[in-house]
């Protein structure tokens, strides 16, 4: 995703972009996209394996949203 995409979107005004559903598939690879552009992720997930992954991009990784103690703190 490049910084005219992002533009378009309106998501060039936000200070932080939440994801979920970052473990796999399409989140996975907007977070990708976006940490690789410099933005400011939290990505969340029920599948916490697979965000391991991320850990060393810059991405503040939100742990298993399953649970019903963080979907409170999210």
């Amino acid at each position: 995703m490049s910084r005219e995409e992002m533009t378009q979107l309106g998501w060039d005004q936000c200070d932080v972009i939440i994801v979920t559903g970052a473990s796999k598939g399409i989140g996975l690879a907007v977070v990708q996209a976006l940490a690789a552009e410099g933005v400011q992720v939290v990505a969340g997930a029920r599948t916490t394996e697979t965000l391991t992954g991320l850990s060393g991009t810059g991405v503040t990784l939100l742990r298993d949203t399953a649970t019903a103690t963080i979907i409170k703190v999210f």
